[in-house]
């Protein structure tokens, strides 16, 4: 989202190596760091939660019912104040979502950077729901639909790379923007810098202006989940 909006204040959060779910955690709930692994994972994950419904157009009305679905019962005028010091720390983001709207209306699709594009053909619905639902739609898909675009020309990268001994790193299978590998024990010091490497420089990228760094997390255990 950082890309597409060109929110100075979120890519340099980003390239600062700032952590946006951090923040956010810190906002709702103090420091955490008293609290079990389990609880603070599970903190983190309800604030993730809110900086993507925010970022993709959540009301503050919607957010307490979502709230509740992880224990916590807030009001709509804390919820609205959230919501505000969300858009306020990042001020780009709100013009971003108008012109997403408004590129859709005109055109009724939405679009990435390599040129997909997502027909949204209830966008001018006389039905405020379906309406709405393709309103969101048109600020999401492209920002969703590009980080799909990444992990899968990451992982046909690795798959025909002639510089992975594929007897003994074996792709498994991938999910949203995460990859699953099954590595021989005497190759993993070798492969995983590597496949980190390619999943943050994917063959898509090229050619493109990408103003903040792309991070992959690699992971090392005996089952997928740790």
């Amino acid at each position: 989202a950082s890309i597409f909006s060109g929110d100075e204040n979120m890519q340099h959060a980003y390239q600062s190596g700032s952590d946006l779910h951090s923040k956010t955690t810190t906002l709702l709930f103090g420091d955490t760091s008293n609290l079990s692994k389990q609880e603070q994972k599970r903190k983190r994950t309800f604030s993730k939660s809110l900086n993507f419904g925010y970022l993709y157009g959540m009301s503050a009305k919607t957010f307490v019912q979502y709230a509740k679905g992880f224990g916590l019962n807030i009001t709509e005028g804390y919820s609205e104040e959230l919501r505000h010091n969300f858009f306020k720390a990042y001020p780009t983001l709100l013009k971003w979502h108008e012109d997403c709207i408004n590129f859709a209306r005109a055109n009724g699709y939405t679009w990435s950077p390599i040129g997909r594009k997502r027909f949204l053909p209830d966008i001018n619905s006389s039905n405020f729901r379906t309406r709405g639902q393709a309103e969101r739609q048109s600020i999401n898909s492209g920002v969703q639909g590009f980080a799909s675009d990444m992990c899968t020309s990451a992982l046909a990268d690795i798959v025909f790379s002639k510089e992975i001994d594929h007897d003994r790193c074996i792709v498994l299978g991938s999910v949203h923007d995460a990859i699953l590998f099954e590595i021989r024990d005497d190759y993993v010091g070798e492969i995983v810098p590597k496949l980190k490497y390619t999943m943050e420089h994917p063959s898509i990228l090229e050619g493109l202006d990408i103003p903040i760094p792309i991070i992959a997390d690699a992971e090392v255990a005996q089952a997928w989940g740790g």
